[in-house]
């Protein structure tokens, strides 16, 4: 097999093995357009420009609802949706990644005070910076492909800060807009309406976490695009022992088995970076193409540390093929949550 032929992605038809011990969904439930319950944090003309550990970023809003982002070689403007409800202390805007894969998130953040900032901070975006107003910006950006860019403002005690622990002014920098003061603006702007419990949330999030993977009976049949590295580019046995914060669930040599009324499931911990994977469905009609698809199947995957804690979990997820079926990719992450 060519180089060229391991880079071309998989058919459609192509069957994704989707398999997760900690995993999390981003629900679309699209509005028709920005209220005034949204709490933004730009406002159209507004530029931001941050140096952040992932490289430069500018985010400009276009409009209420539309940013213009620009980082590394891309230049992408996205229409982010507002948000109908509060998720996780958020009302603001959010987009789910189907434009360039860019993942975003727009919103206020009303602190009781300045040491539960920074906790919301180490737990929830450890990569982020932010200047003395508390302007927030993160850009993360994922082996397969993703980009994650997320603006915040936060608050403290109902007021605007004026000077935070920790803050990088020279890297935080924003430039108001002609409409700064304008009266065509729909969105709120002030503090956030509602109190930021940052562990709170952490637990809501978590048990949310858990609470879906109870109703998730099956595997077998989705499409996460997750890039499988093949053959050669495949990488060979890590020795490098893992960092001390990283919580796995398995050990070397445990073995993992679930039975459902789909079918079996038994994922092995052949080392720490190391997971073989072997499933077989019994309810016919689980194949993408409308065949049945009741063989056994197996794959062995490497995993990569997470490169931050995210809703108190700070664990691994695989992406690199080893071995297995080749018409299967892996969605997998393992994680620990103390609840």
């Amino acid at each position: 097999m060519t180089a060229s032929a391991r880079s071309t992605p998989l058919p459609t038809t192509s069957r994704r093995l989707w398999l997760a011990l900690v995993l999390a969904v981003l629900a679309c439930a699209c509005t028709a357009g920005v209220t005034p319950q949204n709490e933004l944090v730009m406002r159209p003309g507004d530029t931001i420009t941050a140096r952040t550990p992932a490289g430069p970023l500018q985010i400009s809003a276009v409009s209420e609802q539309m940013r213009r982002y620009r980082f590394a070689d891309t230049d992408a403007t996205v229409n982010l949706d507002p948000r109908p409800s509060r998720w996780h202390g958020s009302l603001g805007l959010y987009s789910a990644g189907l434009t360039g894969g860019i993942v975003a998130n727009e919103a206020q953040y009303d602190f009781t005070s300045v040491p539960d900032f920074l906790d919301w901070i180490r737990d929830h975006a450890p990569q982020a910076v932010y200047n003395d107003q508390g302007y927030i910006v993160a850009l993360g950006r994922a082996p397969n492909g993703r980009t994650d860019i997320d603006v915040y403002r936060a608050c403290i005690g109902g007021d605007p800060p004026s000077r935070l622990p920790g803050s990088r002014n020279a890297d935080v920098r924003v430039e108001p807009g002609p409409a700064a003061s304008s009266a065509q603006t729909v969105a709120w702007y002030g503090c956030a309406r509602a109190v930021t419990d940052p562990a709170a949330q952490q637990h809501q999030q978590a048990r949310s976490m858990l609470d879906i993977a109870r109703q998730t009976d099956f595997w077998g049949l989705t499409d996460f695009n997750c890039p499988i590295t093949e053959g050669d580019d495949a990488p060979g046995p890590d020795a490098t022992p893992l960092p001390g914060d990283t919580e796995l669930v398995l050990r070397p040599g445990e073995r993992l088995e679930i039975r459902n009324r789909t079918g079996t499931l038994t994922i092995a911990a052949d080392d720490e970076r190391t997971r073989s994977f072997a499933w077989q469905n019994i309810v016919p009609g689980t194949a993408a193409n409308g065949r049945d698809d009741l063989t056994r199947h197996t794959l062995t995957a490497t995993l990569e540390q997470a490169p931050e804690r995210v809703a108190g979990a700070r664990g691994m997820y695989g992406c690199h093929r080893k071995s297995g079926d080749e018409h299967y990719t892996l969605d997998y992450v393992e994680a620990r949550l103390n609840l």
